[in-house]
């Protein structure tokens, strides 16, 4: 009895994974809020200017976000965004600077300007015995500027984030990796270094 419940546990898995389609960021899944815990106080004006992100050079294709696996045998699949990689991080620092309360000006009348480099967007499932995972890493470096052209503040943003599933955690790809880059960008702002910088 037991191996009947077995095979047919495999054949369910295999059906089900059979029918998972390879995920794909849509720039409607990034509509979500940034949680910002700190603030500008309402009568200060911090006019700031987003210069943007770049990629770096270990990354070959700015539309890739991960991979899956899918179907019967759960072979590799590449996960693509309607975006590219830098201006999914530079939306989502420009949202949380917002919310936070800083001002966007032109470069000209900006007393700060913000930039900074993309190491890793990435989302990938781990199979292990009966559990799959979906494990995503955001990181990109942070740099600030004043219109000298000076140093003000730069840092390595990091976060990590992690899906399980014990049947196809496929599904799961896209909204963990979602998690992980908001959840960067709200550790911005959870740095006393950061606000320290922006009050000087």
């Amino acid at each position: 009895m037991s191996q009947r419940i077995i095979f047919l546990f495999f054949v369910m898995t295999f059906a089900i994974s059979a029918c998972a389609t390879v995920p794909q960021l849509k720039t409607k899944d990034l509509s979500g809020e940034v949680s910002i815990k700190k603030t500008i106080p309402h009568e200060k004006t911090i006019p700031v200017y987003i210069e943007g992100f770049t990629v770096a050079k270990t990354i070959s294709n700015p539309f890739a976000v991960g991979e899956a696996r899918t179907g019967g045998f759960n072979l590799p699949e590449l996960i693509l965004s309607d975006d590219p990689l830098h201006l999914i991080v530079t939306e989502e620092i420009k949202k949380g600077l917002h919310k936070a309360g800083f001002t966007f000006v032109e470069k000209e009348k900006a007393h700060l300007s913000v930039s900074g480099r993309i190491e890793r967007f990435w989302v990938e499932e781990r199979i292990g015995g009966f559990v799959e995972t979906a494990n995503a890493s955001v990181r990109y470096d942070v740099i600030i500027r004043d219109r000298q052209g000076r140093l003000v503040w730069a840092n390595t943003v990091e976060a990590r984030e992690m899906a399980k599933s014990s049947l196809d955690v496929t599904k799961e790809d896209i909204p963990t990796l979602i998690k992980a880059l908001k959840k960067s960008v709200a550790s911005l702002f959870e740095d006393d270094s950061f606000w320290k910088a922006m009050e000087q």
